[in-house]
């Protein structure tokens, strides 16, 4: 189809009126949201389909002159220019430039209509000829090509490169609905670049005076910056992208699916039309032997029988081609979905999720690879997505893995240290049951629920061990790792790769060793600590931060607490960094963890005294101060310890004057600074014990 064809005339016609009907709606409450009276003022929800008539009269022209400039300028600016971009935003230019002709006028009457409901068109007639003449029809022209032809310089090249992109070149081969995907997302771009200039087009519209006769766009969009501020310039914007969203679906859609209900292989030669042009079209043999009847059509050497059955082949053609090119694009994709996967899991498991729900199925990525050699025409593209997809349960912690526990276990390999000390293995990355439970490590639920704890570092294993903690695994990368490390042989020793340790390791800078044991229990922890105990009892609230936690339990071990209570809210106390910072000190000091204000009184003495670690108190003496050095041996003593963030809590407050709590405080030099809560809490612990001893 040629641009000087009337199909392009009629296709644009067709769609322009399609999508103008539609969305009509849309279009009203737009418009409402942008009139400077305000969107209650001007109708709000009523009347919506005010202005329909003038958009059934002028649509059609202004998307028909539209269609047709567009695709003339097209062939004709192509010759001079050989950068298509460059031709499609000229093209669409000149193609709004001769619309706008039609579409101001009709615009001028629909808005009008839209923010009037109640007035009549011959009404807004007379009011814009007696206030304005003839050129109040044209009033906002400018401002409507300064939106129009930026809207379509972006929509037009954006809607002709998607579909280039997804037909690899081919745009007759296109369905309509491929086109109208690809104008939808085309036009949802333009619609929200354009919509400050489409508000200005509208309040020129619709004002009849702003303090002067003239003013331009950029006084208009000014004005509405001063006034309204950015959300006074981007007023509508969700109206209007979902409307041209959704238009431009429509709108492409309509037009595609015209011009291909319009456009199929009949070519007839047409008096008045040159010689190498062809008019193509669907009509049967009755009408085409009508026109030849009446001399509209000459009469061509080839009898029409013929003509109709080459008509009927190359449309045959035609459609296996399409059909092809569709397949051939659908299996492109199809080829391409483990590559995909594969990339999406391991960038949105670093960069967006950060869970492990969406990451379980890289054995069934591998195998579909493995079965899926027929789909890749070049076996050495084969070979190498294998390759790299064989990657993944190396790089991935979470790889499904088989149940079959007994079979693993019996058909092991063990190898024997040179010092024939100990055995070890290497791990199975097929079918290994420590891979789930590394990954299950990861989860602070699982963790509680399996009862198990992640050791990284030589020293706190070694110190586990001397607590008497049982070990099940233990993951080394070099073999003097185990040198000197009593390791009972029950213990399942494996060998994996550094990378291996370095992507299953939590700890910034991995040890090179780690080991799972079972958590201990309140019983066998008490056991250890039963000499040179303190009747002293430590509340931590709102800790959050590892590095001080560790501290504040390793610090208190040392001077023989003898418990620790986690108020809900502080972080974990058994995770990694907990575990490394204090250095083996859960292992001796009883910790509870998950405990209400309302149950504490279920985990303290009968009679305690209690104490309250206030980072609020300023450096000056009252009459209620006093010194507190009266701590006895024999006296529980309870102390609650804050984050040096926030401070006590409100509840710890409440818990403290309901048993005649008191504030302890340091006195510093200098009130700008503050102790870390660990620290704090360790000054007082061991000005308690030096009183207590």
């Amino acid at each position: 189809m040629t641009a000087s064809s009337p199909h392009t005339l009629i296709c644009g016609a067709f769609a322009g009126w399609v999508v103008d009907m539609v969305l009509h709606p849309l279009d009203t409450i737009k418009t409402r949201l942008q009139s400077s009276a305000g969107f209650k003022s001007s109708g709000g929800f009523s009347s919506i389909y005010a202005g329909i008539p003038s958009v059934a009269v002028g649509s059609a022209p202004s998307s028909a002159l539209f269609f047709f400039t567009y695709e003339r300028s097209k062939q004709s600016v192509s010759k001079h220019i050989h950068n298509d971009f460059i031709v499609h935003m000229i093209s669409a230019a000149f193609g709004e430039t001769v619309a706008c002709c039609v579409r101001v006028p009709t615009e001028v009457f629909k808005q009008n209509l839209q923010t009037n409901p109640r007035i009549s068109l011959r009404n807004i007639f007379n009011s814009i000829i007696s206030k304005h003449g003839f050129g109040g029809f044209y009033r906002g022209f400018g401002s409507t090509l300064c939106r129009d032809i930026p809207f379509s310089v972006i929509q037009f090249p954006l809607w002709e490169y998607f579909k280039f992109r997804i037909s690899n070149g081919k745009t007759e081969n296109l369905y309509p609905w491929e086109c109208a995907a690809c104008g939808s997302i085309a036009g949802a771009t333009a619609a929200g670049i354009t919509t400050p200039l489409d508000v200005a087009k509208t309040r020129i519209m619709l004002s009849v005076k702003l303090g002067r006769d003239n003013y331009s766009v950029i006084s208009t969009l000014m004005d509405i910056w001063e006034n309204k501020g950015i959300r006074g310039l981007f007023a509508g914007c969700v109206p209007r992208v979902v409307w041209l969203s959704i238009g431009g679906f429509v709108f492409f859609g309509a037009y595609e699916f015209f011009k291909g209900f319009l456009s199929l292989t009949l070519p007839i030669s047409m008096a008045g039309v040159e010689s190498e042009e062809l008019f193509r079209t669907t009509l049967s043999d009755a009408v085409v032997k009508l026109l030849r009847k009446e001399g509209i059509i000459s009469q061509s050497p080839v009898t029409f029988d013929e003509r109709i059955a080459e008509a009927k082949e190359n449309e045959l053609i035609r459609k296996n081609r399409k059909s092809n090119a569709y397949l051939s694009r659908t299996s492109k994709m199809l080829e391409n979905i483990p590559y995909f996967v594969f990339s999406v899991r391991h960038l949105s498991k670093s960069v967006i999720f950060g869970t492990n729900k969406l990451f379980r199925f890289p054995k069934r990525i591998i195998k579909a690879a493995e079965e899926d050699e027929h789909s890749i025409s070049r076996p050495a593209v084969a070979e190498k997505r294998k390759r790299r997809l064989l990657r993944a349960p190396y790089l991935e912690r979470n790889v499904k893995v088989e149940t079959n526990t007994q079979q693993h276990n019996t058909e092991q390999q063990l190898f024997k240290d040179p010092s024939g000390k100990f055995s070890w293995r290497n791990l199975n990355v097929e079918c290994d049951i420590l891979i789930e439970k590394i990954r299950s490590m990861r989860s602070r639920q699982k963790r509680k629920i399996a009862d198990t704890i992640l050791l990284e570092g030589k020293n706190l294993i070694m110190e586990a061990l001397a607590a008497g903690i049982q070990l099940q695994h233990v993951l080394f990368c070099d073999l003097k790792m185990l040198e000197k490390m009593p390791l009972p042989d029950e213990v399942d020793k494996v060998r994996i790769s550094t990378h291996r340790m370095n992507t299953w390791s939590l700890l910034d800078s991995p040890p090179g060793i780690m080991a799972v044991a079972k958590k201990p229990t309140y019983e066998e922890i008490s056991k250890s600590n039963d000499s040179n105990i303190l009747p002293l009892t430590v509340i931590c609230d709102g800790m959050k931060d590892p590095g001080n936690v560790g501290s504040l339990i390793r610090s208190l071990a040392a001077i023989g607490c003898r418990r620790i209570l986690a108020v809900t809210g502080c972080c974990y106390f058994w995770e990694v960094k907990v575990l490394r910072s204090a250095s083996g000190a859960h292992f001796y000091i009883p910790v509870y963890e998950d405990i209400s204000w309302n149950r504490m009184l279920d985990y303290l003495p009968h009679d305690f005294f209690l104490y309250l670690a206030d980072s609020n108190v300023k450096n000056q003496k009252n009459e209620e101060s006093l010194l507190t050095t009266c701590f006895q041996k024999d006296t529980e003593i309870v102390l609650v310890v804050g984050s040096e963030r926030t401070g006590l809590s409100e509840q710890a407050l409440q818990f403290g004057e309901q048993h005649a709590g008191k504030r302890l405080h340091i006195p510093m030099a200098n009130d700008k600074f503050c102790l870390n809560s660990a620290v704090a809490a360790t000054l007082i612990a061991f000005e308690i014990r030096r009183q207590m001893l």
